[in-house]
């Protein structure tokens, strides 16, 4: 009796087949992970809709501009307004030191505004710079609109400062 031998192949047979069958098991693996992105669909249009025309309102009734009176001045308001209103009191309480302080402060918020430096000019008149007054005053004529009592006030102003500056304008 003779003993019949398996022949089982090599491995150094299979051993080429490795990096075929492994590529072949990775693309296997990597094609099953694949995933697919649909693409992104467009939104559909919505259907115009008719905007009725706007409707005109009934006209408001428009109240009059009232105009004060020759006597009646208006009084500032707000930061400035306040600051103002503080420098007019230290300028009627003999203080037109104080005063200049104040309004030059209401002048950096506000220096467009005519009373301001109506009353620097005012302020720097009862402390006896004229000449300084005088550019106060035209200042504040430059930027006057429409106030005729503060215009007359700020013309006499700058007259007297005139005068006792010599007549030096």
């Amino acid at each position: 009796m003779t003993a019949t031998t398996i022949r089982r192949p090599s491995a150094n047979r299979l051993l080429p087949l490795v990096p075929f069958l492994l590529l072949l098991l990775l693309t296997v693996i990597l094609h099953g992970c694949a995933v697919t992105v649909p693409a992104p669909s467009r939104p559909s249009r919505p259907q115009p809709t008719e905007i009725p025309p706007p409707t005109a309102p009934a006209p408001a009734e428009v109240p009059a501009p009232v105009e004060p009176s020759p006597g009646e001045v208006a009084r500032p308001t707000g930061p400035a307004g306040s600051l103002y209103l503080e420098a007019e009191s230290a300028l009627r309480s003999g203080n037109p030191g104080r005063a200049e302080i104040l309004v030059e402060r209401a002048l950096r918020i506000d220096p467009g505004n005519a009373r301001y430096w109506h009353l620097l000019g005012r302020a720097k008149f009862d402390q006896g710079a004229y000449p300084q007054a005088m550019q106060f005053f035209r200042k504040a004529e430059s930027r006057i609109r429409g106030d005729r009592e503060l215009a007359r006030r700020n013309r006499e102003y700058l007259d007297a400062a005139a005068a006792k500056a010599g007549g030096r304008q």
